[in-house]
């Protein structure tokens, strides 16, 4: 990434930004986080530093064609109203800086708490768990521009101040655990479709706990804990190599799946293009039909995925 100077803006060193253009292009890095600005304390003179910082860094990206690729991860699950208040102001400095930088906030598209602040005007992109999806708040946040990625972490059901909680409070989502099961890596591209999520976010795929007697060995101990609960395969979906003479990572059967459902994506999109959005939507709707009721049968994917193909190359002939 480019340097920092004293006064906020960027040093772009050439040798650096090749450095930084190779790493995105060999490695096929398609969205990449903006560093917060290196100034906690919002004086007077660090809003200004902050200020340069962010109209700097936007002014870098759109000129290396990377405006529409990078955001600014704003605050990791944000849960006390003076977290949503931070949020609020981070994004008007960022906005104030640069109006079309992209600000990503790890938080349900309705508020926590009815007296909390409004966080609207800060967020470009609203990233809820799968259990705290919201059908009626996404399409709200939708139809004013603002775009909804979705993500999961440990074991999470629907919490109380969901709007449909009475309805939903019983289901699961799908888990990304080594004990759940396997297409809960393949159907949450499906899901998100159904409801116009167009972005997926995991937290860590290369996580190791650290536990009293140090680092915890993904290929020995599975469980990701930080706490008396354990959550097997949390946070790694690759595992080190070099135990088994391989220089580089080596891939889980849950990645691969994640990889399967990403390309079951590229197929909507295909199908889209061809024949619009209501044709992928009604072969869509057999795996998805909606947040809470996506089927766990491999078979159906599978085929709905075949109808997919059968319809592209239908539509392309």
């Amino acid at each position: 990434m480019p340097l920092v100077n004293p006064d906020g803006s960027l040093k772009i060193i050439p040798e650096r930004h090749q450095m930084l253009k190779k790493f995105l292009e060999d490695l096929h890095v398609t969205d990449f986080q903006i560093p917060n600005a290196p100034y906690r304390e919002m004086t007077t003179t660090n809003r200004a530093k902050a200020l340069n910082y962010y109209r700097d860094f936007y002014k870098y990206l759109l000129e290396s064609g990377w405006d529409k690729r990078a955001y600014l991860y704003m605050l990791d699950e944000p849960n006390l109203s003076e977290n949503y208040q931070t949020v609020l102001d981070l994004g008007k400095l960022a906005h104030e800086a640069a109006p079309e930088i992209r600000c990503l906030v790890v938080e349900q598209t309705y508020k926590q708490d009815p007296s909390w602040p409004d966080m609207d005007p800060a967020i470009d992109i609203w990233c809820p768990l799968f259990a705290f999806i919201d059908s009626a708040s996404i399409d709200s946040k939708l139809k004013h521009g603002d775009e909804v990625w979705s993500y999961t972490a440990l074991s999470q059901r629907a919490p109380e101040y969901h709007p449909d909680y009475e309805k939903v409070k019983d289901y699961d989502s799908p888990y990304w655990h080594i004990d759940a099961k396997l297409t809960s890596y393949r159907s949450p591209t499906w899901m998100n479709w159904h409801y116009g999520i167009t972005g997926l976010l995991y937290w860590s795929s290369v996580q190791i706990s650290d536990s009293k007697t140090g680092l915890m060995d993904p290929w020995l101990l599975p469980a990701f804990s930080e706490s008396d609960s354990q959550f097997n395969g949390g946070g790694h979906l690759m595992y080190p190599g070099v135990p088994c003479g391989i220089d580089g990572p080596v891939s889980s059967i849950r990645l691969k799946n994640v990889r399967d459902s990403m390309e079951d994506w590229e197929y909507f999109a295909i199908l889209e293009k061809l024949a619009g959005k209501d044709a992928v939507n009604k072969i869509v709707s057999d795996v998805a039909p909606n947040w809470w009721g996506t089927s766990e049968d491999p078979l159906v994917i599978h085929a709905a995925r075949e109808r997919l193909a059968a319809e592209i190359l239908k539509l392309k002939k």
